[in-house]
């Protein structure tokens, strides 16, 4: 069973070595750019049998929740894991009155976008050259 609590500072390692495995392929990863933008309070961490295996970080920005990331490590990669954490990110927008949520995703992502969509969202505009935003309105 998946459980999900607050991050603490002890996920810091954990936080910072997910997201650089999953996402250096994608972007020039900085470790010191990515941890002064880290905010320890908006990280959530997915835990199965006590193992961290995946995290999600977000905030209230105006009417949205805001996903500013969702990792999961690659060895537990289609077991759900990611499915949880968006539905602990529904249950926030909720409790935070929030009516939508919000990301932004690399277009060369693409199993990431198909991800969100197949969870409702649809692409919003292009964010850049390089990235879309997607949204999800909440009833």
């Amino acid at each position: 069973m998946i459980k999900i609590r607050p991050a603490k500072r002890s996920d810091l390692d954990f936080i910072l070595k997910l997201t650089r495995g999953n996402m250096s392929w994608l972007i020039d990863w900085n470790d010191d750019l990515f941890l002064s933008n880290l905010k320890l309070e908006n990280i959530f961490i997915a835990l199965l049998e006590e193992e961290p295996v995946g995290l999600l970080d977000c905030e209230k920005k105006e009417d949205s929740l805001y996903i500013h990331n969702i990792q999961v490590k690659k060895s537990f990669w289609r077991q759900g894991i990611g499915s949880e954490l968006m539905n602990r990110a529904f249950s926030l927008a909720k409790q935070l009155d929030c009516p939508k949520i919000t990301l932004k995703v690399l277009k060369k992502n693409t199993g990431v976008i198909n991800f969100y969509q197949k969870l409702g969202f649809s692409i919003l505009a292009n964010a850049d050259s390089e990235s879309v935003y997607l949204e999800k309105k909440l009833l």
